[in-house]
């Protein structure tokens, strides 16, 4: 009897930690249990769940349309510090215009409550300055571009289309954009 009662011990501990171990880890930093993965079959984004020695993936939930960018990887990116997550999703077909094509949405992990924080068109992308901040880049003509940091606490989205004037933006060469998206990049890993 008193065996039987060592094993059931031994294997509550067991269950519990494998129960608990996951979810002290989300909660302490969910980046290292949840991921997000694109399907270009449906163009969508999904949840993925992962912990440990379970390594495989499978979809919890749909939680956007993508663009058909062959490079989508691109378009979805942790926060350095693994709190947020943002990814450029279709806009609505109500709010759709031609300068008003993508939407920058950052997603709260462990809510799952997202929140619109840049409107623009498809000549744009975003890296991640700090844990609250996106530097928008975009084209300006051949070999320049521009930039802006967004706040993602801001209440309202940023449109892009109501910004065109330069107060705001800061100039930059293509190839230093690249550099500096690069750079962001590494963050965000």
């Amino acid at each position: 009897m008193i065996v039987i009662k060592k094993i059931l011990k031994v294997f509550l501990f067991i269950v519990f930690a494998i129960v608990l171990l996951p979810i002290i880890t989300f909660l302490v930093n969910p980046r290292h249990v949840i991921d997000f993965s694109d399907n270009p079959v449906d163009q969508k984004l999904y949840v993925d769940i992962s912990f440990g020695p379970l390594e495989t993936y499978f979809p919890l939930f749909k939680i956007g349309s993508l663009t058909g960018y062959d490079l989508s990887y691109y378009f979805y990116l942790w926060s350095p510090d693994g709190n947020h997550f943002a990814y450029i999703a279709d806009v609505s077909e109500e709010e759709r215009s031609e300068e008003r094509q993508l939407a920058t949405i950052i997603l709260n992990p462990r809510t799952f409550q997202r929140k619109t924080v840049l409107i623009s068109d498809y000549n744009g992308s975003y890296a991640w300055l700090d844990n609250n901040t996106i530097r928008y880049f975009r084209g300006a003509g051949t070999g320049v571009g521009v930039y802006r940091d967004i706040d993602i606490n801001t209440k309202e989205p940023f449109v892009v289309a109501d910004h065109r004037s330069p107060q705001g933006w800061q100039p930059v060469t293509l190839k230093d954009m690249h550099i500096m998206k690069e750079e962001l990049a590494q963050l965000s890993r």
